[in-house]
């Protein structure tokens, strides 16, 4: 489900002539960098229970 939304966010974000193609890219491999990011910390780090 998170892949599905990035790669719509990219196609906009490459699509629109306000970033071109390499803007676009660079855009588009941040994006994917960070939500990698965000699901290894929520595998590998689970929030920690306060109980």
């Amino acid at each position: 489900m998170v892949f599905e939304h990035i790669q719509l966010e990219n196609k906009l974000l490459i699509n629109d002539p306000q970033f071109g193609n390499t803007s676009g890219f660079r855009i588009m491999a941040a994006t994917l960098a960070i939500a990698l990011s965000i699901q290894w910390i929520h595998l590998y780090h689970p929030p920690v229970s306060s109980t």
